[in-house]
């Protein structure tokens, strides 16, 4: 992505008919702020994490206390990291550009243990207190609610500089999605919500998945990428505008190359 921003070719492939709507070319010079999300539910201390960044800069430091602000009225302590970034996205944007305020939010401090991280095995087994049964109030399903309703609230803030502007109290993670999506992703993924989002055919092929799903995400798609198949389908239904249609085949691409439609 940076190497395209830096090429002026991204998004990529844009029509040669310049009549039709595409997005904006996205710069470097309009990225001021990064938010990234290492591992998280595995700490033994769910009612804290931290906050990994490197260098002195105000816009950082404004970006730390505004999390920790939002974070600490869900009960919820960030702390700060060892001073150095984990191996994240966010380095390869700072190596370009020292401006940009940039905070990589995790469950461990310094060194941590998981030898499964985004691998095959890396599900419900190795999360705290996830089963089942009591899902919803599990820590690892509360930790990750209360980090993403103070990420949530932090960039509204940001996004409403202006005073006067709606406060962002109001906004919080549905502890029921979070525990929908942790238990389609870990323990079951032929789950009802599953069945909600995706088309018949496509869940009948994750569902006769043999052993662990795969947790490798790449750059180009593939067919056996069950996570990016699921997320991109919660992600329409709960971001995406809907519109009826009573079968598949009647969904179809606009052709202002902006919008992508998807059944789900």
């Amino acid at each position: 992505m940076v190497w395209e921003m830096k090429d002026k070719t991204f998004p990529p492939n844009p029509p040669t008919d310049t009549s039709k709507l595409f997005p904006a070319e996205l710069k470097l010079s309009h990225i001021k702020t990064i938010v990234e999300f290492s591992q998280a539910g595995l700490s033994a201390a769910p009612d804290s994490m931290f906050m990994h960044y490197e260098g002195s800069l105000a816009s950082t430091d404004s970006l730390r206390e505004k999390l920790a602000v939002h974070a600490q009225s869900e009960s919820l302590t960030l702390l700060n990291g060892s001073g150095k970034l984990p191996p994240a996205s966010v380095s390869r944007f700072l190596s370009e550009d020292r401006g940009i305020a940039g905070v990589v939010l995790a469950d461990h401090g310094d060194t941590y243990t998981n030898r499964y991280y985004n691998g095959l095995f890396d599900d419900a087994s190795n999360l705290n207190g996830v089963s089942e049964t009591n899902y919803t109030q599990s820590a690892s399903t509360m930790q990750i609610t209360k980090l993403a309703t103070a990420a949530a609230r932090t960039l509204y803030d940001l996004a409403n500089p202006v005073s006067g502007a709606p406060v962002s109290s109001s906004i919080s993670a549905d502890p029921a999605f979070v525990h929908d999506l942790l238990n389609c992703l870990t323990l079951n993924f032929s789950c009802d919500q599953i069945r909600q989002v995706l088309s018949q055919p496509t869940v009948a092929i994750i569902k006769n998945t043999t052993g662990a799903n795969p947790r490798y995400i790449g750059t180009n798609y593939a067919a056996n990428q069950q996570v990016v198949t699921v997320l991109s389908a919660f992600l329409a239904r709960s971001l995406g505008e809907g519109f009826a249609a009573d079968k598949e085949d009647k969904c179809k691409n606009s052709t202002d190359s902006v919008r992508c439609v998807a059944w789900v």
